[in-house]
């Protein structure tokens, strides 16, 4: 996808200390983007209002490991939504599936050592659940070291996505409404982010 570049109201990009043998950078043009994501990362699709936030981050997290030659299989946004939505009797953020959340929630989930889960583990659905006991026995598959915010500015966003492969940000779509995606790459011809 791509979107005229915006001013974004918040940055973060998430990150697992880059190894020493990372693997070259694509040139993050809007046609090395496209091919590259074609041929590696297959699009999801979150089916209902709500949840961007939470898909934003994954896949953030996902390009960075797979660009670290460290992706194993697909990451869970289930899991991290889940865990959102702790049941009210129980500490947590209370936030449930078709509701939007942000960012640090997702900053939460990750550092708190709960996740990222593989999908296999906890496969997408646009239920309610909460987080439970079954969800709490499902392994992370990586330690997330670190947690970067990045300027918001196109520069910025540039030179994250250049080092990392993804930025995720939000922005105000409409006056009521905000949206999260991850930034891939980007056209200056057309001046547009390519999202996913």
């Amino acid at each position: 996808l791509k979107a005229k570049y915006l001013a974004v109201f918040t940055t973060l990009f998430l990150l697992s200390a880059p190894t020493q043998d990372a693997l070259a950078a694509i040139a993050p043009n809007s046609r090395n983007v496209a091919n590259y994501y074609s041929q590696h990362l297959q699009p999801k699709y979150q089916q209902i209002n709500g949840p961007c936030w939470a898909f934003a981050g994954i896949a953030t997290l996902e390009t960075f490991l797979h660009k670290n030659g460290l992706l194993k299989e697909s990451l869970s946004e289930k899991h991290l939504l889940s865990w959102a939505n702790q049941s009210h009797k129980s500490y947590g953020w209370h936030v449930p599936i078709s509701r939007g959340g942000s960012s640090i929630i997702t900053k939460g989930y990750l550092m708190s050592g709960a996740g990222p889960v593989s999908s296999r583990m906890c496969p997408y659905t646009t239920s309610n659940d909460t987080y439970s006991a079954q969800m709490s026995s499902c392994k992370p598959q990586y330690w997330i070291r670190g947690i970067k915010d990045i300027e918001p500015d196109i520069n910025s966003i540039k030179q994250a996505v250049s080092e990392y492969g993804a930025v995720a940000i939000a922005y105000q779509s409409s006056r009521n409404l905000n949206h999260s995606v991850s930034v891939i790459g980007w056209d200056d011809d057309t001046k547009e982010w390519i999202v996913k």
